[in-house]
């Protein structure tokens, strides 16, 4: 598989990565490296959406912190619909007086949470038996990290 250059100064917009490293990855080697030279540069602008859903959530933050090291001024990331409900139900107040009320940690965990707790779980090498999705206080136990 060739490298995908359409034209000099290419922008590439990434969607919906929902925690599939694989998929970012063969994305990635058809469009890197991205090229910077005095004609222009190329830019990968990604639309976020990084965690959830995918097994894999843990490792397409990684991949995206490198590659905004690597291309500073070349990749942008903006932050999706997923990756706000995370830092909300990580922010989340106790709010489980009320049955009835929603929290922001239960929308989260609904919407795919779920999997990007059991990825930093399992990759910590914690004890996924031990994990209780239901019970955020609990979770804070399972090592994931306050920088995700």
């Amino acid at each position: 598989m060739g490298k995908f250059r359409p034209s000099e100064n290419c922008i590439f917009a990434i969607p919906d990565v929902h925690g599939r490293a694989d998929e970012l990855q063969v994305i990635l080697k058809r469009i890197l490296p991205l090229r910077k030279n005095k004609n222009g540069q190329d830019k990968i602008v990604f639309l976020g959406d990084y965690i959830d859903r995918g097994s894999k959530s843990p490792e397409v933050i990684e991949i995206l912190i490198d590659l905004k090291l690597q291309y500073a001024d070349q990749v942008t990331l903006l932050l999706g619909n997923h990756d706000d409900l995370m830092l909300r139900a990580c922010n989340y107040k106790e709010q489980w007086d009320d049955p009835r009320k929603d929290s922001a940690y239960s929308i989260w965990v609904r919407n795919g949470g779920d999997e990007t707790i059991l990825s930093y779980a399992k990759k910590s090498g914690s004890d996924l038996s031990l994990i209780h999705i239901s019970e955020p206080t609990r979770l804070r136990r399972s090592r994931m990290p306050s920088s995700a």
